[in-house]
C-alpha cells in the first residue's frame, strides 16, 4: 500500500478543492493510505474513513513568510507534513503552499540525492498538439543556476520524459532568445556548449519561447528564473485569450450565433491548452518524492497533482535518475 502524506492548508482556496480531490481519487485508488496535515476541522470529512489518519496542524506557513524562518514553525501544516512523510517512510508528498518555503525544507529536512548541487522543478506542460506535453526544468525552484546545475538538469529531465510521458528518445533544448548556438546569456552559450561537448542524447540546442509549445520539443531546460517567467506568463495569456473569448461571443445576438457554429473548436483550443490537468510539480533532485500543487489549487488542479505523484512514485523516477548519473558521470 502506497502512503501519501498531504498539506490540506496550502491552497490560496483552502482545503476545499482539495477534499473533493482526494475524496474521489481515493475512491478510484483504494490502495493509498492518506496522512492529511491541518486543521482537522476544515477537512473532518474523513474522520472516520478508512486509509485515512488526520493530523492536527495549528500554524500555516504564507506565500509571504521567510523559507530559511518558515524551518523553525514546528506546528505549520508544511513543516508537520514534512516530518510525518519522514516518520512513516511515505512514498510521497504534496503541498500547494510557499514554493520557497516547499523547497527549503524538502532540502533540509528531506536531503538532496547524492551529487546533486540543487533540485528543480518539473512539469509537464500542454502543447498546441493535443495530449501532447513539453517537459519544462526548472520552473521556479532557483532564481540562479550554473552550468553544471543545468547540464544535471537536463539529465534528470530527460529520465522524467522518458517514464512520465513515455518518450523513448525525447528530444531535448535550451530556453533562449534565438535557436543559434552562439544566443542567450552566457549561462545558456556555456551550458549549450557543454552539452554538445558529453554529447547529450537527443540534444537539438536552443529554442526560442514562442515555438515551445509548438509540439516539436519533448524536454526544454531552464534556469528557474527564466522557466518561472514563461510558466506564468503562458498561463496569465491562456487565461486572457479565454476572456477575451468570453466577452467576444457574448456581445451581441450575431456573436452568439457564432459562438454556437464554432464552440466545438473553442472547447478544443481550451482542453487542448488547460494547464490545470497536470497541477502540480516535481521537486527533482530531492531524495524523495516531493509534488508541489499549483498555488490556487482547486478540485481539476489538485487532481492533477494526485496524479503526477502516483505516476512518479510508480516510475521509480529517483532510482531511475540515481542510474542516469552514473552513467552521465562516466560521459564527461
Amino acid at each position: 500500500m502506497y502512503k501519501f502524506v498531504i498539506d490540506m492548508m496550502g491552497s490560496d482556496n483552502g482545503p476545499k478543492g482539495l477534499i473533493k480531490a482526494i475524496d474521489e481519487f481515493s475512491k478510484i485508488h483504494q490502495d493509498i493510505f492518506f496522512y492529511l496535515v491541518g486543521k482537522v476541522d476544515e477537512f473532518d470529512v474523513f474522520k472516520d474513513r478508512e486509509n485515512f489518519k488526520l493530523i492536527q496542524a495549528d500554524d500555516v506557513i504564507s506565500m509571504d513568510d521567510n523559507p530559511i524562518a518558515s524551518l523553525k514553525r514546528n506546528e505549520s501544516s508544511m513543516i508537520k507534513a514534512i516530518k510525518t512523510y519522514k516518520e512513516e517512510k511515505a512514498d510521497c508528498i504534496i503541498s500547494a503552499g510557499s514554493t520557497g518555503a516547499y523547497l527549503t525544507a524538502a532540502t533540509f529536512l528531506v536531503g538532496r540525492i547524492k551529487g546533486i548541487k540543487r533540485p528543480g522543478l518539473v512539469t509537464p506542460f500542454p502543447t498546441m498538439i493535443k495530449n501532447k506535453s513539453v517537459v519544462l526544468l526548472d520552473i521556479g525552484a532557483n532564481n540562479l543556476n550554473t552550468v553544471e546545475e543545468l547540464v544535471q538538469f537536463a539529465f534528470m529531465g530527460r529520465v522524467y520524459t522518458k517514464y512520465v510521458l513515455g518518450i523513448e528518445n525525447p528530444k531535448s533544448y535550451l530556453l533562449s532568445n534565438g535557436t543559434e548556438d552562439h544566443k542567450g546569456t552566457n549561462l545558456i552559450q556555456d551550458t549549450n556548449k557543454k552539452l554538445r561537448e558529453i554529447k547529450f542524447e537527443n540534444f537539438v540546442g536552443n529554442i526560442e519561447g514562442r515555438h515551445v509549445l509548438d509540439g516539436e520539443a519533448d524536454l526544454v531546460i531552464t534556469d528557474g528564473f527564466s522557466g518561472n517567467l514563461f510558466l506564468k506568463t503562458c498561463e496569465g495569456v491562456f487565461g486572457i485569450v479565454s476572456k477575451l473569448l468570453k466577452q467576444g461571443f457574448k456581445k451581441n445576438l450575431k456573436t452568439k450565433m457564432g459562438y454556437l457554429l464554432s464552440h466545438s473548436v473553442i472547447d478544443n483550443i481550451k482542453e487542448t491548452f488547460n494547464y490545470k490537468k497536470v497541477g502540480a510539480a516535481m521537486l527533482l533532485g530531492i531524495d524523495g518524492y516531493v509534488i508541489k500543487a499549483h498555488g490556487n489549487s482547486d478540485f481539476e488542479g489538485f487532481t492533477g497533482a494526485l496524479n503526477v505523484s502516483l505516476s512518479s512514485v510508480k516510475n521509480q523516477i529517483n532510482t531511475k535518475i540515481k542510474e542516469e548519473l552514473n552513467i552521465s558521470d562516466e560521459s564527461r
